[in-house]
């Protein structure tokens, strides 16, 4: 249900703000009016967050071995303490993985070097050396081995002094000399077939050289090791950051609330919740005796969030109704009533005892090992809930896995396919439609008696109420068990609803034609109803859809168990067959179930366009629980 809201003012001595927003959002108690909420941009606390999530971004490329399940659990003292070497962590972890990614591109360039460098491994002298003559250039590069000939004519012919090397990939390594007097005009000529190599200046001989830089990379290799195995068996620090995360998340959070002032004290407004009101009072008068606190009713200018207070149960469903739109604070909670034809709609979707087993295991193992927060893990429990009641339907159609099992025989009953008899799974499937909707509308009626409007509870809902239930007597007496009584009262109850719908529908309209013809229009609306129903045809169509697959897959894997191999091939039909009949049962079940919900039964009576009661809380992305 929808708890009442009101607005409250917290007065305190200037200097207590710290300690009250603490304490405020430790407890989970108030929301903050978001007029005192400042958004901030590049803080110190965005800073220090991008930069642990780049570390951590990077420790996990390094985790050899990530578990499957990871949650962590640690005390309120801990998560809120600010330590300082959580931040010494961080630098030096930036550290190392900088001076790391340091010495890969040293790495990367040395290895070029040598590349440079190994097609001149035989040359004799150092590269320096052939720098210092006064007199001659030395040239170093590369000839094309189409080239060679033409070359080692002209150098013959001009009398250049060379040494050729072996065969390289880039053509043979050439070192030559000239006089300076002919170099520019011999080079004319020799650029032709030439092309010089940018090699390094080094002291040492070409393979002293390579030996030197080979030994560097070697070393920083060394290097690269040692980090990464520390990176690799980093979990306490990787725990630490994830820590500082939602430790910063938190701060940011409750550092962005600015307070108001008074001439003497400060204070901050916001929501809470009626049955939370002597807790607010608890929990600020421990932080602080010199305080008052002002709770005021909410003004018709004002819109107050929507806070619920349901079951276990009820709860979880309540992330079907926000994903459509949340409640008004002064409107009927539809999720105690929705939530229960959620659940049955889905089960019947689904009807398969072998398909439920695994809605029912697979989440509640996730849920149990993962432990997710928020929508994610109401969604989960949703579907966990919605494995039993697919059991249920399961045992009712008699279908494991698509094999017919007769479960009810059991209990002296017989099974129902509605495979083989489609026509009375259409006809349960209209009657469950006709329930659905006249819950919607007995909310609806709900809704206007809180409202006083008599006249829209009796013209929209109990007309209608009446119309349709007395259809599904009349039907029920005259076709199905053949009792002429029963049917009269049917028609009876549907006479009275037209009644009541014409008398009262056109209540709105000036003049009595305008009231005629707007009695006229709500008759008129059979036809949008008929439609409505129809619509729950798609119980029949989404149960036929899941039986008939699976049982497809059933006799497809039958057709090839001849032999050994056949028996091989027949599991891999079963596990590929049933994984995407799961999968594609469980997104349509989901998907048509929620439209029923939001289209043919929220049609009736919802408005919604409210928003979530949001207390400032503990903002945690890593940390999955924290014991106060």
């Amino acid at each position: 249900m929808i708890v009442p809201v009101k607005k409250a003012k917290i007065f305190v001595l200037e200097g207590q703000q710290t300690d009250l927003l603490l304490a405020l959002q430790k407890s989970n108690l108030l929301m903050v009016n978001n007029e005192l909420k400042v958004q901030s941009t590049n803080s110190e606390e965005d800073s220090f967050i991008n930069r642990s999530e780049s570390v951590l971004k990077e420790l996990s490329k390094h985790q050899t071995k990530k578990p499957l399940f990871e949650t962590h659990t640690i005390e309120y003292q801990r998560f809120i303490e600010d330590d300082i070497k959580r931040y010494d962590l961080l630098e030096h972890l930036e550290a190392i993985i900088k001076e790391m990614a340091d010495l890969k591109t040293l790495n990367d360039n040395t290895n070029n070097v040598i590349t440079s460098l190994v097609p001149f491994k035989q040359m004799p002298y150092a590269l320096s050396d052939l720098k210092k003559s006064l007199y001659v250039t030395f040239k170093v590069g590369f000839v094309l081995e189409d080239k060679l000939e033409s070359m080692q004519e002209f150098f013959s012919d001009k009398k250049i002094e060379h040494e050729l090397y072996e065969l390289s990939d880039y053509g043979y390594p050439l070192i030559f000399v000239l006089d300076k007097d002919e170099e520019e005009e011999l080079l004319e000529t020799i650029n032709a077939f030439f092309v010089e190599a940018n090699l390094p200046n080094t002291n040492l001989k070409v393979k002293s050289e390579i030996e030197k830089l080979n030994e560097l990379i070697a070393n920083n290799n060394q290097r690269i090791s040692s980090i990464k195995e520390e990176l690799t068996n980093s979990k306490d620090a990787e725990l630490e950051l994830k820590i500082l995360v939602d430790q910063l998340e938190t701060k940011k959070e409750r550092t962005s609330i600015s307070f108001k002032n008074t001439e003497s004290t400060v204070y901050i407004d916001g929501w809470i919740r009626e049955d939370h009101i002597d807790d607010l009072r608890r929990v600020v008068n421990e932080v602080t005796t010199t305080n008052e606190i002002d709770i005021y009713d909410v003004s018709e200018e004002e819109t107050p969030p929507t806070a619920t207070n349901n079951n276990k149960f009820v709860h979880q469903f309540e992330t079907i109704t926000n994903m459509f739109s949340v409640p008004k604070h002064d409107e009927v909670d539809p999720n105690p009533v929705m939530s229960i034809w959620f659940w049955i709609i889905f089960g019947i979707a689904m009807g398969d005892i072998g398909y439920g087993l695994i809605l029912v295991l697979g989440t509640g193992v996730y849920l149990k090992l993962a432990k997710p927060k928020g929508s994610m893990a109401q969604l989960l429990k949703v579907f966990f809930y919605s494995g039993f009641t697919s059991i249920a339907a399961g045992i009712f159609f008699g279908s494991l896995f698509g094999f017919s099992v007769q479960i009810m025989e059991l209990f002296g009953l017989n099974s129902f396919d509605p495979v083989s008899t489609p026509m009375p799974m259409l006809y349960f499937s209209i009657a469950f439609g006709v329930f659905h909707i006249i819950s919607g509308l007995i909310l609806k009626m709900i809704g206007a008696f809180r409202q006083n409007d008599w006249a829209t509870a009796l013209a929209d809902g109990l007309s209608w109420i009446l119309i349709l239930f007395g259809a599904v007597v009349a039907i029920a007496g005259y076709i199905a068990i053949s009792n002429n009584v029963l049917g009269i009262v049917g028609l009876v109850l549907v006479a009275l609803g037209f009644i009541l719908l014409f008398a009262l529908r056109g209540r709105a309209s000036k003049g009595v034609l305008g009231k005629i013809l707007g009695s006229a229009g709500g008759v008129m609306d059979v036809i949008n109803y008929a439609s409505d129903l129809l619509s729950y045809s798609r119980i029949l169509a989404l149960t036929l859809s899941s039986a008939v697959i699976a049982s497809t897959m059933n006799d497809l894997a039958a057709l090839v168990q001849g032999n050994f191999i056949g028996v091989i091939f027949s599991i891999l039909i079963y596990l590929v067959g049933h994984v995407f009949n799961l999968a594609m049962g469980l997104l349509s079940a989901y998907v048509h179930t929620s439209r029923l919900q939001y289209i043919e039964f929220f049609g009736k009576f919802y408005e919604g366009g409210g928003y979530v009661y949001e207390p400032l809380s503990l903002k945690t992305k890593y940390i999955t629980e924290i014991t106060l």
